[in-house]
Formats: C-alpha cells, sequence, structure tokens
C-alpha cells in the first residue's frame, strides 16, 4: 500500500517549498568547511522530514486498515440487525396466526359444545 499519487505530489510540493525556505534562511557559505557543514546539516535535516513522511504514510496506512475493518464491523452489524427484524416480524406475524387458529378452535369447539347441549 503505497501513498496516493495526489498526496506524493503535494508531499514534494512541500518538500520543495520547505527546502528552498531553508536555503533562503542561511547564507552563501564561504569556505570549503562551512560548504561541508552545511551540506551534513541540510542532508541529515532532509533525512530527519524524509523518516518522518515515512513515518506518518505508515500511520496512514494503520488508520485506513482500522477504518476498513470498523466498516466491515458496521456491516456485519447492520446485517444482524436487519435479520433480528426480519426475525421479529416473522415471529409477531406467526403468533398472531397461531392466536387466531387457537380462537377459531374454541369457537369451534364451543359451538359444538353448545349444540350438543341442546
Amino acid at each position: 500500500m503505497g501513498l496516493q499519487p495526489e498526496f506524493q505530489t503535494k508531499v514534494c510540493r512541500k518538500l520543495q517549498l520547505l527546502m528552498s525556505q531553508f536555503l533562503s534562511w542561511f547564507p552563501e557559505p564561504t569556505t570549503d568547511c562551512e560548504t561541508d557543514a552545511f551540506k551534513r546539516k541540510t542532508e541529515r535535516l532532509v533525512n530527519e522530514l524524509k523518516r518522518s513522511a515515512e513515518s506518518a504514510e505508515v500511520t496512514l496506512e494503520k488508520i485506513e486498515t482500522k477504518a476498513d475493518h470498523v466498516l466491515f464491523s458496521s456491516n456485519h452489524i447492520h446485517d444482524s440487525l436487519s435479520s433480528i427484524d426480519i426475525q421479529t416480524q416473522e415471529l409477531a406475524q406467526t403468533s398472531k396466526d397461531v392466536e387466531e387458529r387457537v380462537v377459531n378452535i374454541v369457537l369451534e369447539h364451543s359451538q359444538t359444545v353448545y349444540k350438543q347441549s341442546l
């Protein structure tokens, strides 16, 4: 999993901007010793910036993975709740059907008993 191209472009632009700002803050070195020290310092700062960007990428990938897991779990919960709702509706209908059947049987039985008692 890598950075999206748009994000990479934004990161590169930001790095270029930071580097140009960084370079504008320092005067031109006048000696080889100053030049070497400036190069080492610049290289160290660029490497730190690169490590920071790589760390941010890893963190974003972890967040993306966790977000995918949360989405999957949410979908599973939604499906379970929908299933429970359907089962509840079916149970309610079955209870209503059983109640109607029992009432009809009791009514038929009562009528039979009544007729026999006459």
